[in-house]
């Protein structure tokens, strides 16, 4: 219960600590002169991406097992690319997080 106390009062500090450095008034003319129709058409391209590349986990888990909806897919895969974005062993961290979730689904092994 510490560690997690500790871990949160971290977090906390580091949101207050980001909020209180950034520089607002640059901040905001910057997304003002963002081409909004650009950032949309690159949301859907992301989006789409993720949709595909979960598509083919989808397939390739129901090969193997029962299957799994899509959206369980999708979550899982979206876990996935959050960890691998925020850890910095590339994509070692999104890969032991999707297999982490994947053997809680189908409990293959004890880890």
């Amino acid at each position: 219960m510490l560690k997690k106390t500790i871990i949160f009062i971290f977090i906390v500090t580091f949101f207050i600590l980001v909020f209180i450095f950034i520089e607002w008034e640059k901040t905001i003319n910057i997304i003002a002169q963002a081409n909004f129709k650009i950032i949309l058409g690159l949301c859907c391209l992301q989006l789409f991406s993720l949709s595909v590349t979960s598509y083919q986990w989808h397939l390739l888990l129901s090969k193997f097992k029962a299957g799994l909806p899509f959206t369980k897919v999708m979550g899982i895969h979206l876990a996935s690319k959050f960890t691998e974005n925020v850890t910095p062993s590339v994509k070692v961290g999104g890969e032991a997080t999707k297999l982490y979730l994947l053997n809680k689904i189908f409990k293959y092994i004890n880890i």
